[in-house]
């Protein structure tokens, strides 16, 4: 597909959902979609408040900006049902940015009125990030009604905040400690006519910049800043929405160790038609660089692990909703819940103990028609009698499960 757009005409790169494409990723979960205000602390929602953010960590709906980093490792191939990825939540950015007024807001304040954004359909976006003794690996995604980009960018990168793009910046000063000397980037990717852009901005805002360099992979873009790195990005459709993912590893500055605070920012930028029309980001800090508005990252020396394991199953679509009875059943420590969906929906399952208190969530996210088993690891609950529930299409199945130690 092809637009003309005043003197510049942008590229469009569609590509049909595939029965085994995005969402039939063994153990890959979509983000939920239209968003859910999900309060923080992020990632997990369990861990308490470490207060170390710079930024205002009560803004309107108590949306935590402290992002904790997990140990693991993946190989950046576009495929983001690696065990290290699904063991992490996405993290919504719901930040906006007005580009044309410079208004900013929160996406969860009814009372927000910004002129270039219209709606969760007109830019959703979400990240993850994870890290190993080498290497930072981000995942980035987006829902947006449409696609638009620069194609000078290829052999201009530094016009990335020009397109639809990403925009990160990794500083490894102390939360609040404007003031040290410790390296920082701000870095942009995007995904330009099917080839992977990157650039790195050399500015005053870090102390001392410093480049956040990709790391060694297989992107076969044949462009000078991510050719033999790693850095894979994707298109594909969902109804009406365009969905791109892109996965990228940086080779972390030598000053940084596990068990690390810094400063973090990341956004999606959202050019419609030949404007930027809006940025949405997870904390602020890309448009007004002082120490009140960056989050915090936390490098975490414990390891992401998922004790959730969602697996699909290659069969006949299913004729109805249907939650099976786990097995096997008593069951010490681990066992294994079987459900069916006839169409593509947003899934819940959940567990509780018999007087109604919620254990744990097992699957919060949307999944395409058919037969799919989750495997729930009690490991950390005491013997007993407990409730799983699950929702979907309007629906509530529960059984009950006995766990005996």
């Amino acid at each position: 597909m092809i637009k003309q757009v005043g003197t510049i005409t942008f590229v469009f790169g569609l590509f049909i959902l595939a029965t085994s494409g995005l969402f039939a990723q063994d153990g890959y979960v979509e983000p939920v979609y239209p968003p859910v205000l999900q309060p923080g602390p992020f990632p997990f929602g369990t861990e308490p408040v470490r207060d170390d953010a710079p930024v205002d960590v009560t803004d309107p709906n108590d949306v935590i900006h402290e992002y904790t980093a997990y140990k693991g490792t993946v190989v950046v191939d576009g495929d983001l049902s690696d065990s290290a990825w699904v063991a992490i939540p996405w993290t919504f950015m719901e930040f906006n940015r007005d580009w044309q007024s410079s208004t900013e807001g929160s996406l969860w304040d009814e009372a927000y009125e910004p002129g270039g954004y219209d709606g969760w359909e007109d830019l959703s976006s979400w990240f993850k990030i994870i890290h190993d003794d080498e290497n930072i690996y981000v995942a980035v995604m987006r829902y947006d009604d449409d696609f638009n980009y620069d194609p000078t960018t290829t052999d201009n990168p530094g016009n990335i905040w020009q397109n639809d793009a990403y925009q990160i910046i990794i500083d490894t000063r102390l939360p609040g400690d404007f003031e040290m000397e410790s390296p920082g980037a701000e870095v942009g990717i995007s995904y330009v006519d099917e080839l992977e852009v990157y650039n790195w901005w050399s500015t005053t805002y870090q102390n001392p910049p410093e480049q956040l360099q990709l790391a060694e992979g297989n992107c076969a873009s044949g462009l000078a800043s991510t050719d033999g790195k790693a850095i894979i990005g994707s298109l594909d459709e969902s109804g009406d929405l365009i969905v791109e993912k892109m996965e990228v590893a940086f080779v972390k500055f030598d000053v940084m160790i596990e068990g690390d605070e810094g400063m973090l920012s990341i956004c999606a930028l959202d050019r419609d038609y030949d404007t930027n029309e809006s940025v949405n980001q997870w904390a602020q800090g890309l448009f007004v660089k002082t120490s009140e508005e960056y989050g915090s990252v936390y490098w975490s020396p414990e390891t992401a692990v998922s004790k959730t394991s969602v697996r699909s199953r290659e069969k006949a679509a299913p004729e109805a909703f249907v939650l099976n009875q786990n097995h096997p059943n008593p069951f010490n420590p681990s066992t294994t819940i079987s459900y069916s969906l006839t169409s593509r929906e947003h899934v819940t399952l959940k567990v509780f103990s018999v007087n109604g208190q919620e254990v744990t969530t097992l699957l919060d996210g949307v999944q395409n028609s058919g037969q799919y088993d989750v495997t729930f690891d009690a490991s950390d609950i005491p013997s007993g009698i407990y409730v799983y529930k699950m929702q979907a299409g309007g629906q509530t199945f529960t059984r009950k499960m006995s766990l005996i130690k």
